[in-house]
C-alpha cells in the first residue's frame, strides 16, 4: 500500500492562522535548553508538562530528585532577564528551596514550578553547573 504520512510538529513561530483549533492540535510549545557544556537543544514539549520534568526524561541535567514536590532544588535552572520576566518570580516557599541550590542567580526558578503553556513557547532554559 502507500506510505503512511508522518505526523510532523511545527512550532508557534512558523506559522500564522487565525484557526485557534487548527493552532491547538498542531501545535506544540517550543523550549530550548542550554546545557552546561553549552550546547543547545531546542525540544518540543506538551502543553501542561513541567521544565523539570522536559528536561528530566530529555537528559538535560535536571534530576527531579523529589518528582515536583517542592521538597529538593535539583531542578535548578535560570533564565536571561526577559524570559523571567515570563515566567514570573518565584513564591515563598520556592524561595525556601532555591536558597539551597549551589549557584543560585536573580533569574532563578525551580522547574518543577513553571508549566509549559502557550505563552511561553520558545522559553530558553540554562542548566546551572552542578556543583
Amino acid at each position: 500500500g502507500l506510505p503512511r504520512p508522518s505526523l510532523i510538529f511545527i512550532s508557534a513561530k512558523q506559522i500564522d492562522t487565525n484557526n485557534s483549533l487548527f493552532r491547538e492540535q498542531l501545535i506544540m510549545p517550543t523550549v530550548k535548553f542550554i546545557k552546561t557544556d553549552g550546547s543547545e537543544h531546542e525540544l518540543n514539549v506538551d502543553k501542561g508538562s513541567t521544565i523539570m520534568e522536559i528536561g528530566r526524561d530529555n537528559n538535560m541535567g535536571l534530576e527531579g530528585t523529589c518528582g515536583g514536590s517542592l521538597s529538593c532544588a535539583t531542578c535548578h535552572v535560570y533564565f536571561s532577564d526577559a524570559d523571567f520576566a515570563r515566567v514570573g518570580p518565584p513564591s515563598d516557599d520556592e524561595m525556601d528551596m532555591l536558597e539551597l541550590a549551589f549557584g543560585l542567580t536573580p533569574t532563578s526558578r525551580l522547574g518543577c514550578q513553571i508549566t509549559i503553556e502557550d505563552n511561553l513557547d520558545g522559553l530558553t532554559v540554562k542548566v546551572p553547573e552542578d556543583y
